[in-house]
Order: C-alpha cells, then structure tokens, then sequence
C-alpha cells in the first residue's frame, strides 16, 4: 500500500523558516518510504493539495503535515477530501491569524497531533489549537504544548520525532494489516 504526506508551509513559507524545519520533516517523512511533494504546499493553494490527495488511490494512506497558517489548513484539506480518509495530520503551531474561515478537524480523520506554543514565544503566530469537529467522535486527537518560537518545525526533539514516530507507527500497523 502507497503512503503519501502532503506538506503545507505556513505564511511566508521557507522565508520565515531559516532553520529548514519543514523540508528537514520532510526528508525525513520520505526516509520512512512515504512518498512527498518535492517541495511543501502554499498555505494559499489549498485546491491544489486536495487535488493531489484525490489523485493518489482510495485506499493509500494520507498524511497531512502544516506548521504556521499551513497548520490551520490541515483540517480544511482533510475536509475538502471528505469522505476520502485522512490517516494523521500534525498541525505544528497554528495561527491565530490564519483561523478565520478554517473549519475544525472532520471526523474523517483517523488521528491528529496538535502542537501549540503561547502567545508570549509566538506573538500569536503559534498558539492556535485546532479541535475536533462538533460531533466528531472518530478521530484519535492529542495535543502537545511546546514552549518555542515560530514556526518549531525544526524542533526535533519536541516536533519531528513525535510526529515521525506515529507515522512510522501508522505504517508499522498498516504493513502487519497487510
């Protein structure tokens, strides 16, 4: 079975990441043998990442990974694709700028990681929290709140390991399903 991970970068994308944090992730999600776009997503084209997801087989497993506004966009993807399953989605540091029009995490979703920061790291451009969709009682949510700068994609210790240890779990699950 296929793997893919679509990566969205927030606001300003790689010039607002001089650390490399999302290309990082995103070399290391593909060492994982999941397949990713050759570079990350525009937080403003999010019809072109739902395109791509359509455009993968029904039953691949879907990945969803966004730091800055690209997080906010997660949900809004994983909505756009519904009813088609969304097996993860890491929001790293959504901002409370990017949050007007961005409906919560469908329940189409399987599992979703949150990771947040407050106001005083981030001037409010990592403290957005993500939630549930009313009623959605299918996805397996978490959130982890880590006190650092925006966008903390480069954060490996608190960041990208937490979220390539559940994709490598996820995978690990669907390859002894197989």
């Amino acid at each position: 079975m296929k793997a893919y991970c679509e990566c969205i970068y927030g606001l300003g994308g790689s010039m607002l990441d001089p650390a490399g944090g999302m290309a990082t992730l995103m070399a290391k999600i593909a060492a994982l043998g999941v397949i990713v776009p050759a570079q990350p997503w525009d937080q403003a084209n999010i019809q072109a990442v739902a395109d791509a997801i359509k455009s993968h087989e029904p039953d691949a497993l879907q990945f969803i990974v966004g730091d800055s506004c690209g997080a906010n966009k997660a949900p809004w993807v994983a909505a756009a694709v519904s009813p088609r399953q969304i097996v993860y989605i890491a929001c790293i540091q959504a901002s409370v700028y990017c949050q007007t029009g961005c409906p919560d995490i469908p329940a189409n979703v399987g599992q979703a990681l949150v990771i947040y920061s407050d106001y005083v790291h981030t001037g409010g451009l990592g403290c957005y929290i993500p939630i549930l969709a009313a009623g959605n009682k299918a996805t397996k949510y978490r959130q982890s709140f880590v006190p650092a700068a925006h966008p903390d994609d480069w954060d490996v210790a608190n960041v990208q390991n937490p979220i390539l240890a559940d994709i490598r779990r996820i995978l690990d699950d669907a390859a002894g399903q197989a």
